[in-house]
């Protein structure tokens, strides 16, 4: 009776001839799909070296009947059953001479599209042009934004140096220590020490710049001595008869032109003051030759033609104030003679300072001098 119901063959033989008639049937569809790919790499397409044989076999297996709860056996004779899935895809008539667009075809490509090297540099280099052209002008704004804000505190310095001398008698000494207290309070300075780093602490002014620098300070040795009110003119005590002895100099048009030639003139003749008591100045964005407020280091010093600011630097009672220049090859601020003058070199100093004059008036006012 089994046999009559498998067509004279026992059931289980009927199953096996069905399965390995099922594999075989996937084996010469992967064949005849591998002779229409015979120049692609398997692994170029994202699949290993016998995964279509392996994915051959288990769809054989899947297609196999169910057999039924009566022994075992089955109910229906084994008929090929054709398998389509994700494992086996249809075969396509793929041209030979594309490799790459068949494994796109089929499938099996897991190729994901993105920028090569080459459109990255280029995407990169464009980026970096126009970073550098928006960053340029941005780092002059924010220069010009500190040089204001500097100035805005040498203004404070400068009220704070007078209200001292109203106070004290007297101006500060310079600190020399960079702790920020009168480097010789109560006594008078001289000689070296007439230089140094403003005495923040001692006026309650800002420690240093928009930068993050000392401020630097000089001061004339006799607005160092009190004024006693009341009494007359004597070598020891700031009187109405003293004067300052700092020069604050410029360029511009030499007098002896009649200011018909415009050169880099710079002598006393053309300077701002030539007798104030007291200066103080900003190294500027470039920091050189001023001191970091965080360290206490010097920084480096000016060099090469920038005459201007190793004049500021050099801790003399002569100083220079001028229009801000960023400087240029073969510059030389101390020829003053070449026709055509050879361009200004880089300076941006900031300085100010407080005549004799004004602070006697301001003194007198205040009733500290008669």
């Amino acid at each position: 009776m089994a046999a009559e119901a498998t067509g004279g063959r026992p059931a289980r033989h009927g199953n096996r001839g069905g399965s390995v008639f099922v594999a075989a049937r996937h084996l010469r569809t992967v064949v005849n799909r591998s002779r229409n790919r015979k120049n692609v790499d398997p692994t170029a397409c994202g699949e290993r070296p016998g995964d279509s044989l392996l994915a051959a076999a288990r769809a054989g297996r899947r297609a196999a009947p169910e057999r039924t709860a009566r022994g075992g056996r089955d109910a229906d004779p084994v008929r090929p059953v054709p398998v389509r899935g994700p494992h086996l895809p249809a075969p396509l008539d793929v041209p030979a001479s594309a490799p790459a667009e068949r494994c796109k075809t089929v499938g099996q490509l897991r190729r994901h599209e993105g920028f090569t090297l080459v459109e990255l540099a280029i995407v990169i280099a464009i980026v970096g042009f126009l970073l550098g052209a928006f960053l340029a002008p941005l780092r002059a704004q924010i220069d010009a934004a500190r040089i204001r804000e500097t100035e805005r505190m040498l203004g404070e310095i400068r009220d704070a140096l007078i209200g001292h001398a109203i106070t004290r008698g007297a101006l500060p000494c310079p600190d020399v220590v960079s702790d920020g207290i009168d480097g010789a309070a109560p006594a008078t300075c001289a000689g070296t020490a007439l230089a140094g780093v403003l005495p923040f602490q001692a006026l309650g002014v800002p420690r240093a710049d928009a930068w993050g620098r000392y401020f630097e300070y000089r001061v004339t040795e006799e607005f160092t001595n009190r004024a006693l009110t009341g009494q007359p003119p004597a070598a020891g005590r700031l009187d109405l008869t003293d004067t300052g002895d700092v020069t604050v100099l410029t360029r511009g048009d030499d007098p002896a032109t009649g200011g018909t030639t415009e050169i880099k003139h710079q002598s006393p003749a053309a300077a701002l003051v030539r007798t104030a008591p007291v200066v103080v100045l900003s190294a500027g964005p470039n920091g050189l030759g001023g001191i970091g407020a965080a360290t206490g280091a010097v920084l480096a010093s000016p060099g090469g033609g920038a005459a201007d600011e190793i004049e500021n630097a050099d801790d003399d009672a002569t100083f220079v104030s001028r229009i801000h220049s960023r400087g240029a090859a073969g510059c030389d601020d101390a020829d003053e003679t070449s026709v055509p003058p050879p361009p200004s070199c880089e300076f941006d100093d900031v300085v100010t300072w407080i005549s004799t004059p004004v602070l006697m008036a301001r003194l007198v006012e205040a009733r500290v001098l008669p």
